[in-house]
């Protein structure tokens, strides 16, 4: 094909640069493109930066809109139970002011009445051996046989539920700062305490029918004449148990008279 020696030589030397050529420019290309690749991820990873700040932003707000929405939600729950429990109370109030509290207990007037038409008059007079202090034990005074002293205000032939009006709530008072009628408190407690064991030692059942309660007949008669809110069935169940205590012996009737006047069936008005 080629002659001579000469010519292909240079025919040798032309290829190879061609072929050096094409080397460096298939090499450019691939620096071309790994550069263009590159670039490409950087702007990608530019991009994605660049939106997920927002997203982040957007998250946070939302979590924030439902804390916010939740605490409103809690409040006005709150707020609600509130209303619904003060429209209760006014509820509550206006029907004790249309029939009354659900319990009241017995004031001055009230008391000293129903100890009349349980045992008779006279039974909350104080007697001089019933008061314990120093100048009665000096003077050698005891109580009579099956009674008690104990420490009170007032001296003998005084009217034990006049002397603790003031606890009892004494309507007749122009001072209404006491006790009141529907508060069954420590005050009250203590003075029905006292009434109740002045009136425990004044009663006599061998001087006095209307004491007398060691049969379970003049128990149930007693009962039913002391608690008229009471049922006969009611009367019934406790009156032999009753009549048991007021005859087992003379202390026993004393205390158990003083726990029945001091009791709340006996103090409760309604």
């Amino acid at each position: 094909m080629f002659p001579n020696k000469k010519t292909r030589f240079f025919f040798k030397v032309s290829l190879v640069k061609c072929l050096t050529l094409v080397v460096i420019a298939c090499g450019g290309n691939q620096k071309m493109l790994s550069s263009s690749s590159s670039k490409e991820a950087v702007f990608q990873g530019s991009k994605k930066a660049g939106t997920s700040a927002p997203n982040d932003e957007q998250a946070a707000a939302a979590a924030a809109a439902a804390a916010a929405a939740a605490a409103a939600d809690s409040k006005a729950k709150a707020e609600q139970a509130e209303a619904d429990a003060r429209a209760k109370a006014e509820q509550a109030s206006r029907e004790r002011t249309v029939a009354g509290v659900g319990f009241q207990v017995k004031n001055k007037l009230l008391l000293a009445s129903s100890i009349d038409s349980c045992v008779g008059p006279d039974q909350t007079r104080i007697a001089d051996n019933m008061i314990l202090r120093p100048a009665n034990q000096s003077k050698g005074v005891v109580p009579v046989a099956g009674t008690k002293q104990f420490i009170m205000n007032g001296k003998a032939g005084d009217n034990v539920v006049d002397l603790q009006g003031g606890n009892l709530y004494d309507p007749t008072l122009a001072d209404r700062l006491q006790t009141a009628s529907n508060s069954l408190t420590v005050a009250y407690l203590q003075a029905v305490d006292v009434v109740a064991n002045v009136v425990a030692q004044n009663c006599n059942p061998q001087q006095n029918a209307l004491c007398k309660c060691d049969t379970p007949e003049a128990a149930q008669q007693f009962l039913k004449r002391c608690l008229p809110q009471f049922s006969e069935a009611e009367v019934s169940n406790i009156s032999s148990d009753f009549s048991a205590k007021c005859k087992a012996s003379t202390d026993s009737y004393r205390s158990t008279l003083a726990a029945f006047f001091a009791s709340g069936p006996f103090v409760k008005a309604k």
